[in-house]
C-alpha cells in the first residue's frame, strides 16, 4: 500500500512542474511519442531477444529479460526525464499511452519468448484490472492534480520546486531499495549467479539508450525528444515485471531479473541520460554561437 502512495507523490511533484501546454506539444507534433512507442514496444523487445539468444544463461532468465523489457518504464522514467531537464510531458504521455498497449503487447512478447526458450509458450492474458487502476491512481490523476494546482497556486508552487528536485528522488530511491531488499531476500539464488546477470542486464540498459537515442535522431527528432526516448527505453517499469512473475505467472523466479534490474538502472540511466542532454545543450549553444558570429 506504501508504494502506489509514494509513486502517486512522485507524480504529483512532477505535475506540479508542468504545463498543459507542453502536453499540446507533444500532441501537435506526434513523431516523438509515436516513435517512443515504437521504441519502447517493438526495438527494446528484439534488443532483448537478441541478447537473451547470444548470452550464456539459463532459460529461465532469458525469458525474464524478455518480461523485463515487455514492461515499459513507468513512474521512475518520468522522474529521471525531469531530472536531465527532458521533455517530462512527453515521457509521461509514453507511459499513458504505454499503459493501455501492454495489456497486448506483454502477452505477445511473452509467448513469443517462452515459445522460443521454455518447451511450452505461455499464453498470458493480462487483465485491465491487474495494470489500468494502478496507471489511473499513480500517474495520470496526481498528475493533472499536480498541472492544476501549479495553474492556480502558482507562486506558491515555485517556492516548492526547489525542494522537490531532492524530495522526488528520495522517495523514489527509498521504494527501489524496499523492493529490491524484499524481493532479492525471497529469491534463494548464490552470489555467483547474482553477478552473472549484470552484464546483460547492464547491455540492455545502455544498449537500449544508445539505441533510442541514435535512431530517433536518425529520423530527426530534436535531441531534447530522443534523450527522453532513451531514457524511457532505459528504464523499465521493474514493480510491474515483479507484479506479472509472481501474481499473473505464478513463476517468480521470471521476477528476478527485474530484481536486479532494479537495483542499479535508476542510477545508470540518470547518468546516462545527463550526458545525453548535457552534450545536446553543448551542441545547441555551439551552434547558436557560429550563428551569431556570422
Amino acid at each position: 500500500m506504501l508504494i502506489p502512495i509514494a509513486l502517486a507523490v512522485i507524480m504529483l511533484g512532477i505535475g506540479l512542474r508542468l504545463e498543459v501546454t507542453q502536453f499540446s506539444e507533444v500532441i501537435r507534433q506526434p513523431k516523438a511519442i509515436l516513435y517512443g512507442l515504437f521504441g519502447q514496444l517493438v526495438l527494446l523487445p528484439a534488443l532483448a531477444f537478441l541478447i537473451a539468444w547470444l548470452y550464456p544463461m539459463s532459460d529461465t532468465y532469458r525469458v525474464g529479460l524478455l518480461l523485463l523489457a515487455a514492461c515499459p518504464g513507468g513512474t521512475a522514467s518520468n522522474l529521471v526525464t525531469m531530472m536531465v531537464k527532458g521533455r517530462t510531458a512527453l515521457s509521461v504521455s509514453l507511459t499513458a499511452f504505454n499503459s493501455f498497449i501492454i495489456l497486448f503487447s506483454i502477452p505477445l512478447v511473452l509467448y513469443l519468448g517462452t515459445g522460443s526458450f521454455l518447451d511450452t509458450p505461455l499464453d498470458v492474458r493480462i487483465k485491465p484490472h491487474h495494470v489500468l487502476p494502478e496507471i489511473g491512481l499513480t500517474v495520470i490523476l496526481p498528475v493533472v492534480l499536480g498541472i492544476v494546482l501549479r495553474r492556480y497556486y502558482r507562486e506558491s508552487i515555485k517556492y516548492w520546486e526547489q525542494w522537490l528536485r531532492y524530495i522526488l528522488p528520495g522517495i523514489l530511491i527509498a521504494v527501489f531499495l524496499w523492493v529490491w531488499m524484499t524481493e532479492s531476500n525471497e529469491q534463494e539464488n548464490n552470489m555467483f549467479d547474482m553477478l552473472s546477470l549484470i552484464p546483460p542486464l547492464l547491455i540492455l540498459n545502455i544498449g537500449s539508450m544508445v539505441l533510442g537515442y541514435f535512431s530517433s535522431r536518425y529520423i530527426c527528432i530534436k535531441k531534447d525528444g530522443s534523450s527522453t526516448i532513451a531514457i524511457e527505453m532505459g528504464l523499465q517499469n521493474t514493480a510491474l515485471a515483479i507484479f506479472l512473475a509472481n501474481a499473473v505467472l505464478e513463476k517468480s523466479e521470471l521476477g528476478l531479473m527485474a530484481v536486479f534490474y532494479a537495483g542499479f538502472s535508476f542510477f545508470t540511466t540518470w547518468f546516462v541520460g545527463w550526458i545525453m542532454m548535457r552534450q545536446s545543450k553543448k551542441t545547441t549553444t555551439f551552434a547558436h554561437s557560429n550563428k551569431n558570429a556570422e
